[in-house]
């Protein structure tokens, strides 16, 4: 396993229901991905763009387009997980 997240291409880069709305609990950050909560949660610490605003740091969003942009930079270019 390596360290680089690896978003489901298939599921980001087809236009979804979410793509226009923000985001707002770990479960619909997942559901775009065809991920785990976990597993989205691990990819915060490696840059994904989830924003906590004022002082509640259980509070999140995401703007779907910043979570495409950061995907498609982070997806493996030549198909594999090195």
């Amino acid at each position: 396993m390596s360290g680089k997240p690896n978003p489901k291409p298939h599921s980001i880069l087809l236009d979804t229901p979410f793509d226009h709305e923000l985001l707002t609990c770990w479960k619909e950050i997942a559901k775009y991905f065809g991920a785990s909560v976990r597993t989205v949660q691990r990819w915060e610490h490696m840059g994904l763009p989830v924003h906590r605003p004022g002082r509640d740091h259980n509070v999140i969003f995401a703007d779907p387009a910043e979570l495409k942009a950061w995907a498609l930079r982070s997806m493996p270019r030549n198909g594999r997980n090195d």
